[in-house]
C-alpha cells in the first residue's frame, strides 16, 4: 500500500511525479462528479426528481454519467485508512471499480459530444486514460523499469 510523502511533487528516475494519497483523487473525483450533477440536476432538471429520472432513462448520455456518479460513491467513502483495515482484501476488490468507472466517463463524455459530431477532445482524453491504464499493466511495468535501469 502506497503511503503518500509529505512532497506533493518528487523526482523518480529523471521524471517529475505527482505524490499523492488515493483519497484525494477519488474525494476530487466525486467532488468534480457531484457538482457536474448537482448543475444538471438544477439547471436542466429543475429539481425535478420525476424530470431527472426520465432523464436518466431517456438519454444513454445521462444513464452513463448517472452510473459513474454512483459508482464513484462507494470509491470515495472507503478510500480512507479506517476503510482499508475494515475491508481488508475486499478493499481492493472493491477499487478496482476504477476500471470500470473509466470506461462509464469515457461513454459518457463519448456519447454526449458524438450527439454534436465534436469527438476530438474525447479522443484525446481517452488517449491518456488509455496509456494510463495500459501502463498499469505488469509486463509493461517491468519493462519500463528495466529501461530506466
Amino acid at each position: 500500500m502506497h503511503h503518500a510523502s509529505n512532497d506533493a511533487i518528487t523526482s523518480h528516475h529523471g521524471f517529475i511525479i505527482l505524490d499523492f494519497d488515493a483519497s484525494h483523487v477519488w474525494t476530487l473525483l466525486l467532488f468534480y462528479a457531484s457538482i457536474h450533477f448537482l448543475i444538471w440536476f438544477y439547471l436542466d432538471q429543475g429539481l425535478d426528481i420525476q424530470v431527472m429520472l426520465h432523464d436518466v432513462i431517456k438519454r444513454p448520455f445521462i444513464t452513463m454519467g448517472f452510473i459513474t456518479l454512483l459508482l464513484l460513491l462507494p470509491l470515495a467513502l472507503t478510500s480512507n485508512r479506517y476503510s482499508i483495515r475494515l475491508l481488508g482484501k475486499r478493499w481492493t476488490v472493491l477499487h478496482r471499480l476504477v476500471y470500470v468507472i473509466t470506461f462509464t466517463a469515457v461513454i459518457h463524455y463519448w456519447w454526449h459530444k458524438a450527439g454534436k459530431n465534436d469527438l476530438q477532445t474525447v479522443l484525446i482524453y481517452a488517449g491518456v486514460i488509455a496509456v494510463l491504464l495500459v501502463s498499469r499493466i505488469s509486463w509493461v511495468k517491468s519493462c519500463i523499469g528495466r529501461r530506466q535501469s
